[in-house]
C-alpha cells in the first residue's frame, strides 16, 4: 500500500505536511490522485530482435507521449534515455506536475548524478549528460521518483514483454 511509500510522503513533506494530518480515507484518496497525474517511462530490450525501445505514458490520460527505438542498446541506456525524453517533454510542454516515475534504479541514479556509468560508447548518452548539466536550472525543478513495482504493480509504460 502506498501510504508508507515514497510518493505521498515525499510529496506531502515537500508541502510541509505529514501523514498524521490526514485520515486513512484521505490518505488513500491522496495516493490515487498523486499516482494518477504524472508521466512515467519504461524500456524494453530484446537481444534476439536487436531492439531497445522506450516510451512515456501520461498517467492522467493514459496517452503515449513519446516512443523511440534505439536499436541494439542496453536496457539501462534505454531506461535513462526514456527519463531524458520525459524531462524534455516536461520542459518543452510546460507539463505539470513536474514529476517522472521510472522503475529503473540505474536510470534514477544516472539522473541524480547527471552522469552515466555505462561502459558502452554512446553519443546519445553523452548528449544527455550535457543536456542535464546545461539545463540544470530547469532539470532541478523536476522530480524523478522510483516506481515500486512490488507495491503498485508494473509501471503503466511497461511493454508487457516479460
Amino acid at each position: 500500500m502506498c501510504i508508507i511509500r515514497s510518493i505521498p510522503t515525499q510529496f506531502l513533506a515537500s508541502k510541509g505536511l505529514f501523514l498524521t494530518h490526514f485520515s486513512l480515507h484521505q490518505i488513500k484518496s491522496l495516493c490515487k490522485s498523486i499516482k494518477s497525474n504524472f508521466s512515467n517511462t519504461d524500456c524494453a530490450h530484446s537481444e534476439k530482435n536487436g531492439h531497445t525501445l522506450f516510451r512515456g505514458i501520461d498517467l492522467k490520460t493514459g496517452e503515449q507521449i513519446f516512443y523511440r527505438n534505439l536499436g541494439g542498446q542496453t536496457v539501462n541506456i534505454g531506461e535513462f534515455l526514456g527519463v531524458i525524453a520525459a524531462i524534455k517533454y516536461i520542459i518543452e510542454n510546460d507539463y505539470h506536475p513536474k514529476v517522472i516515475y521510472t522503475d529503473s534504479i540505474t536510470a534514477l541514479t544516472w539522473f541524480n548524478n547527471k552522469k552515466t556509468a555505462s561502459k558502452k560508447r554512446n553519443f546519445e548518452l553523452k548528449k544527455a549528460e550535457v543536456f542535464l548539466k546545461v539545463v540544470a536550472a530547469e532539470v532541478d525543478k523536476i522530480q524523478v521518483i522510483h516506481w515500486d513495482n512490488d507495491v503498485w504493480g508494473e509501471i503503466p509504460a511497461d511493454f508487457g514483454n516479460k
